[in-house]
């Protein structure tokens, strides 16, 4: 009988590893959420695209913070830029970009969806997913699941309740539209 616990313990003790780890990784998470949530939507409001489309990237390409290029760079979002002096036959050779700062990071990011072309079309418009179909077909990720994996974790963690802001002044600008024409005639 002793010899028939073993299997039993062995698989008791493996799905309590797991769920250990699952949650030292939900934690993880949900930690760096609330360590970035006011940045994200800061750049929200001043650049007009969703916190949780920035957030989501950020936890998908980092790791939550945990990859190492986010921890010793100070990049989370996997960015890359040429290398000095790295001209080579089939061209530039690249590297990824190191910042001062995390917050540097998430800005340089802002800048770089700040000059892609669906910008100006997009501005405004708080779905992620939209946001995200835009950046697959910019050539941002090379991935065919990347963007139901960075969406799935938008929905998983309810970013979107950041992007209330958002949303909000969109309402309130379109009603000021409303009542200047309203005034004007």
């Amino acid at each position: 009988m002793a010899s028939a616990m073993t299997p039993f313990r062995l698989i008791l003790l493996t799905l309590l590893f797991c769920s250990a780890m699952f949650a030292v990784a939900q934690r993880d998470v949900d930690s760096y959420i609330h360590r970035y949530d006011s940045l994200a939507v800061s750049i929200m409001l001043k650049h007009q695209f969703p916190a949780s489309l920035l957030l989501g990237l950020a936890i998908h390409e980092s790791g939550a913070g945990t990859s190492r290029l986010s921890r010793e760079q100070c990049n989370h979002f996997g960015m890359k830029g040429k290398a000095p002096s790295s001209k080579t036959k089939s061209g530039y050779a690249f590297k990824h970009l190191e910042f001062e700062t995390d917050e540097a990071s998430f800005f340089h990011f802002a800048a770089l969806i700040t000059n892609k072309k669906f910008y100006k079309d997009l501005k405004g418009n708080p779905d992620p997913l939209i946001w995200l179909k835009a950046l697959k077909r910019s050539g941002y990720a090379a991935s065919a699941k990347w963007v139901a994996r960075v969406n799935n974790i938008i929905k998983k963690y309810n970013l979107t309740n950041l992007d209330k802001p958002l949303a909000d002044s969109l309402q309130l600008r379109d009603h000021l539209k409303i009542d200047t024409l309203k005034i004007a005639q």
